[in-house]
């Protein structure tokens, strides 16, 4: 029974397969010309797609605060003084979300006017590029080229106000955030800035100076801050030199007054204020190191970043990948072209 049964399933699968044959021989000119017509209307398709280049630029950054500032923090605390928070990480603006700050009009306004020196010499403002030089898909061109047509020019197209874009600088923001991606590994402290353009001097230029942008407004974001905790801690020093003062008069005024005294509570007192006035004095002197290291930080002109892979003109081409795609898409069209002609071959074998 199972001989027979296994027999049959060969001759079945022997008559499907050569079924299957038959109906691929008999419409092959029709799928050859299938795959054909795809590989030509591929081919213009990926050809009227324009060159990029991409150019990358790897830092390393720190973003623990000192030990030393930690110590002097607690040493207040312990006394009673709220010297406000102090975090492994200070930054409201972390390095992930540097991707959304790139993408945020107020960056961009400030990042699309850097001069940048096309490969034929000329320089221009990154804007001034995006809006004559950057070449489209046919596509994507000759919507944007009628639109152009029917658009009143307005004297006020150069000035950039990020919180009421025109159409046309609403396009040109558009397309710069299509020209970069920054990416944060938090676990390795590292950073890259991907650029990609279709001029590779360009390309090169525009990813160095995008991580410098971040720099500089990351810089400028935390000497805000710590302006806001130096004139904090001013006024935490201030009020712990006057406690100290007091204390210190307190007690020089208490030894005068007791100075042929001998008796064990006066030496016990004694002690007592001496102590405090040793406390009065380290918290007094904590902070005032606090401050003088916050006002360190502010005359820094370290850059927060350390380069790790520097920004190189790049020479081949990042994409897009046109042998590739076309042959993804012959592949496609002659399994897709196959099944449609030999679907009803294997329904028939399949009932």
């Amino acid at each position: 029974m199972n001989e027979r049964r296994q027999e049959w399933m060969v001759n079945t699968n022997d008559i499907t397969i050569k079924l299957i044959i038959t109906r691929i021989r008999i419409h092959f000119k029709t799928i050859l010309v299938n795959i054909v017509l795809v590989a030509i209307v591929m081919s213009i398709i990926m050809l009227s797609v324009p060159d990029y280049f991409r150019s990358d630029k790897i830092v390393g950054y720190e973003e623990k605060t000192s030990t030393i500032i930690e110590g002097l923090h607690e040493i207040g605390r312990l006394q009673g003084y709220n010297l406000g928070n102090v975090q492994l990480n200070p930054d409201a603006i972390a390095p992930p979300h540097f991707e959304k700050l790139i993408r945020s009009n107020d960056f961009l306004a400030r990042y699309l006017q850097i001069k940048v020196t096309l490969k034929d010499g000329q320089t221009m403002s990154y804007y001034d590029y995006l809006q004559q030089y950057p070449q489209q898909p046919w596509w994507d061109s000759f919507p944007k080229k009628v639109k152009k047509i029917f658009r009143r020019q307005s004297q006020s197209e150069k000035l950039i106000d990020p919180k009421k874009l025109t159409p046309e600088q609403e396009e040109i923001f558009e397309l710069a955030k299509d020209h970069f991606v920054c990416t944060a590994n938090t676990k390795i402290y590292k950073v890259t800035f991907s650029f990609f353009d279709q001029d590779p001097l360009v390309c090169s230029q525009m990813a160095d100076s995008l991580c410098q942008a971040v720099n500089d407004f990351m810089t400028s974001y935390r000497k805000s801050k710590i302006k806001e905790r130096l004139t904090f801690l001013e006024e935490q020093t201030s009020l712990a030199k006057k406690e100290y003062d007091q204390q210190l008069d307190t007690y020089i005024r208490y030894i005068d007054a007791h100075t042929a005294n001998t008796r064990s509570s006066y030496v016990i007192h004694n002690n007592q204020m001496q102590l405090l006035v040793a406390q009065k004095e380290l918290v007094w002197k904590a902070i005032k190191a606090e401050r003088d290291l916050e006002k360190e930080k502010l005359d820094d002109r370290t850059s927060m970043f350390v380069t790790l892979q520097n920004v190189s003109i790049p020479i081949v081409p990042e994409g897009p990948q046109r042998g590739t795609n076309i042959i993804i898409a012959i592949f496609l069209t002659a399994i897709s072209s196959t099944l449609y002609f030999i679907k009803d071959a294997l329904i028939e074998q399949l009932k």
